[in-house]
């Protein structure tokens, strides 16, 4: 391939990336302005700022394993990020970071329904 020609390539790929790459920013900004301006429950993350965290004590927190002995669902981080969602008060609530814990579910869950059939 002469010069020419794969300098006329190089410049067309990066015109078309740049063209999808400003098509993406749109989108985004054309998703922020419809989730902060037009309806209440949305307004995902303006409690962001509050943010409530708490770190586990020094005794509380577990050796990083060797990525070779990672493994899915048995390696777990020693924190976790709860966002409450509250329809009556307006969507999403402000997050906390908090000691890993035990989640509470409603035994009609939808993902205990389905975990099922991912199993098998």
């Amino acid at each position: 391939m002469s010069t020419n020609s794969l300098c006329q390539t190089l410049t067309v790929g990066l015109r078309s990336l740049i063209k999808n790459h400003k098509d993406q920013i749109k989108h985004v900004k054309q998703l922020h302005k419809w989730t902060s301006s037009t309806s209440p429950k949305l307004k995902t993350f303006r409690q962001a700022q509050e943010i409530h965290v708490q770190l586990c004590s020094p005794d509380q927190l577990q050796p990083k394993p060797e990525v070779s002995q990672l493994k899915f669902g048995t390696v777990f981080t020693d924190h976790m990020l709860q966002i409450e969602f509250n329809e009556q008060v307006g969507g999403w609530q402000a997050p906390s970071i908090s000691p890993l814990k035990y989640l509470t579910l409603h035994p009609a869950a939808k993902v205990l329904h389905y975990a099922v059939e991912v199993i098998y």
